[in-house]
């Protein structure tokens, strides 16, 4: 596992958004929507725990697509920051249609614990 993480902003943009290039501790480059989500990744990097980012399109029942921030195992973590909770629809409807989705706003996502990501 390398020791020198990198987690630098890029001119790549998307829409509005630019994304934040995260090295992870397997050498694969991840292209992230947010600060929060990075500094998630780091933590479970610093944990050893396995994880995908948005590897999964959900078909929700109302036809709506939903991409979960993280998979970690079967459980899927959505990111949010602090200011809104744009989105959190999605992630409600995702667990009434038997998605296992855990939702980390701001702060959360920072402080998360072993317990969080077991």
């Amino acid at each position: 596992m390398p020791e020198n993480r990198l987690a630098h902003t890029v001119a790549w943009q998307r829409g509005n958004g630019k994304r934040i290039e995260y090295l992870d501790a397997h050498g694969r480059v991840h292209k992230m929507r947010s600060s929060y989500e990075v500094h998630y990744a780091q933590h479970l990097d610093r944990l050893s725990v396995e994880w995908d980012y948005e590897p999964d399109r959900l078909l929700l029942s109302d036809g709506r697509v939903y991409v979960p921030d993280f998979r970690i195992g079967r459980r899927y973590v959505e990111i949010k920051g602090w200011a809104g909770l744009k989105g959190t629809d999605k992630v409600e409807l995702a667990r009434a249609d038997g998605h296992d989705v855990e939702l980390l706003v701001g702060g959360e996502a920072l402080a998360a614990t072993t317990a969080s990501v077991a």
